[in-house]
């Protein structure tokens, strides 16, 4: 079998998907190695420990499946080729497989039940002895197939526009999955900032949000709630679709000990024409303009930058522009270090 040599974590950030409102990769805390992967119906291989798989690969995740009769290797093998799939592997290795026999408490047939109960007798509950079979996999992802790097953020940078130019407040740098590495410059201007973007508001998934679904039967619609000991945001999303969004009710709070504040606001979602990708997003508060930010793409879809305006006096205002910057296919490399460089 052959074997790879994995880099640290630490040699690498790999940044999370330009659509961010759009399906997150898989992940799940029992990652072996931080490398994004998507679900897909390919066949999965399947390999055991001694067999030479001819590829190089990463290790993704550990897997295992565990079935009972006579037929339970088939059932095990499916399962973990759909387990595979679903995390987006390519394909699995059995490490490890263990069989014998269990005792299963087997309930009285629905015959015995009203025989039981025509008769005025007690239903008897038998056990039985069944064998079963289970295993532990790992699934791994071709080298190969990990040609899509390329389309997730490193980093973004915010620029201040001034009078006689821009300048940079502040910058980001994120791993695989959207979160943030390094933070240099003006913290609260970058959380200004991103308490307005849908990343936050639809698909930031850490603690304390809470989601809950409330979809009435003629409309997709989700409810979350931002709770913190001195303020919170509740989020209403409704969509117009399966993948696009129409709008989001924002309310929120505020105390401290002098003053309560609660603002009410809708963030409309513009689509390009004939298209899922975001053309800008509109703040409203009291059906009042007063923010909106635009996206601008490159020739393979990825956004390239978003500019933020403020609405005063009826004066549309450029505030910010966010850049944005991505890795490269090549950075798989990292992961490789034995291995001859591939080019993008």
């Amino acid at each position: 079998m052959k074997t790879v040599n994995i880099l640290l974590l630490t040699l690498i950030a790999l940044g999370m998907s330009n659509c961010s409102y759009k399906s997150y990769p898989n992940y799940r805390a029992s990652h072996l190695t931080d490398i994004p992967t998507h679900e897909h119906s390919n066949e999965v291989e399947v390999y055991y420990m001694d067999d030479d798989i001819g590829e190089e690969f990463l290790p993704i995740q550990k897997i295992s499946s565990k079935k009972t009769g006579e037929d339970s290797y088939n059932k095990i093998i499916l399962d973990l080729q759909r387990q595979a799939q679903q995390l987006g592997m390519d394909a699995i290795i059995i490490e490890e497989q263990m069989d014998g026999y269990q005792t299963e408490e087997r309930g009285p047939s629905a015959l015995g039940i009203i025989l039981s109960i025509i008769l005025d007798i007690e239903s008897e509950t038998t056990y039985e002895e069944v064998y079963f079979q289970e295993f532990m996999a790992v699934g791994i992802k071709y080298r190969k197939n990990i040609d899509y790097l390329d389309r997730y953020v490193y980093a973004k940078t915010i620029w201040q526009q001034e009078e006689n130019g821009r300048h940079k407040i502040a910058s980001a740098t994120f791993n695989l999955f959207g979160k943030i590495m390094n933070l240099e410059g003006d913290s609260i201007q970058w959380n200004n900032y991103q308490a307005y973007t849908l990343e936050h508001l639809v698909y930031d998934n850490e603690p304390p949000w809470t989601w809950k679904n409330v979809s009435s039967s003629d409309q997709k619609r989700w409810k979350r709630k931002y709770k913190l000991p001195y303020a919170y945001l509740k989020v209403e999303v409704l969509f117009m679709n399966a993948t696009q969004i129409n709008h989001l009710d924002i309310k929120k709070k505020r105390t401290h000990p002098r003053l309560e504040t609660i603002s009410e606001e809708r963030m409309r979602v513009v689509y390009q024409k004939g298209s899922k990708d975001i053309k800008r997003t509109e703040l409203y508060r009291e059906e009042k303009l007063i923010r909106s930010e635009e996206y601008f793409y490159d020739q393979e879809g990825r956004i390239l930058q978003r500019q933020v305006f403020l609405f005063k006096e009826k004066k549309k205002i450029l505030d910010k522009t966010i850049v944005y910057e991505y890795y490269r296919n090549s950075d798989i490399n990292y992961f490789f270090p034995n291995s001859a460089p591939n080019e993008d």
